[in-house]
Parts: structure tokens; sequence; C-alpha cells
């Protein structure tokens, strides 16, 4: 909760240059910044709500044939995006194996869903990826064909910022 004090915090947001590169921050430190920096106005906002969901095998982080369309729909997306809009990709696992082990899982996801968007002619500023691992599951059971939908990848498609300052009172 902010609170009104006598001074104010100044914090320029230079986000996206280097974010991707940060994959040792803490879950969710990468979006949250991305979130901190973007654009509210409605476009920002219906762009947010413009999410694919890539799914994966058990313990896989290749890409399918049937998943590529999911990208091309992210694409097609994106060409109806403002130009300065990126891509954030979000790599999720199942329950299953160790903390460590799926956050690493998650990443590789995440990362074949960037190589598959670079070869379709994005370019690496223009894509930022994170790992969730096992956070935020949608299905809670123990039946791992109904866990695909937690093994996934989703892309988001945002707007950057103007890079303005942001003021913070404390």
């Amino acid at each position: 909760m902010l609170k009104n004090k006598s001074f104010h915090t100044f914090i320029i947001l230079s986000v996206l240059a280097g974010c991707a590169s940060n994959a040792h921050k803490e879950e969710g430190a990468i979006t949250e910044e991305i979130n901190e920096s973007l654009d509210t106005t409605a476009t920002s906002r219906i762009l947010q709500d413009q999410v694919e969901t890539v799914n994966f095998g058990f313990d896989s982080s290749k890409v399918t044939i049937e998943q590529e369309e999911k990208i091309s729909k992210a694409l097609d997306a994106l060409n109806e995006a403002p130009e300065e809009s990126i891509v954030l990709v979000k790599g999720y696992t199942d329950k299953y194996g160790t903390e460590a082990y799926n956050k690493e899982l998650g990443m590789e996801r995440a990362q074949e869903v960037k190589e598959e968007l670079l070869r379709r002619g994005l370019t690496s500023d223009q894509i930022i990826i994170e790992s969730f691992g096992e956070a935020d599951p949608i299905v809670s059971s123990d039946n791992k064909d109904e866990l695909r939908e937690n093994r996934r990848a989703t892309i988001e498609i945002v707007t950057k910022s103007k890079r303005m300052p942001v003021i913070l009172s404390e």
C-alpha cells in the first residue's frame, strides 16, 4: 500500500533492455517489472488478454506441429498490435519433478517457443522469456494426461512503455 510521506522515490524503468538475461531473478520478477512498465491504455489491456497456450508432452520441451499453429495465431495477433509491442513467453510444468528441475524445464519450454518465433522473423529484442516451473497450475490432478494442460508455455503480447519515470510516494 502506498502512503503519502514527505519524499518521493523516482525510478526510471528500463526493464526491456537486458530483461531476458535475468533468468536468475525470483519467480515472477521479470513479469512484475514488465507490468510496471506497461502502457495502461485500453489497447495495452486488450493486448494483455491476447494469450496463446502451447502445450508439451510429459518431460518434454519439443514444440509439436500441432502446437505450431498456436504460435502462428500469436504472430497474427502481434502483426495487428502496435509496432512497439513485445512478446512475453512464460514456461510452466506439471507438479512432477523437483522445483529446480521444473524451473529449468519451464525455461526450456519458453526457450523453444522463442526459437520458433525467431525462425518466423521476430528478433531477440522483441521476445522476453521466463520460467514459472510448477506455479500457477491450470489443473490439480494426479493423472499425468490431465496434467498436460499444466505443461505449457503461454505467449502474451504486451505494449512497451514510453519509459517515463514512475513516482512512488512512500
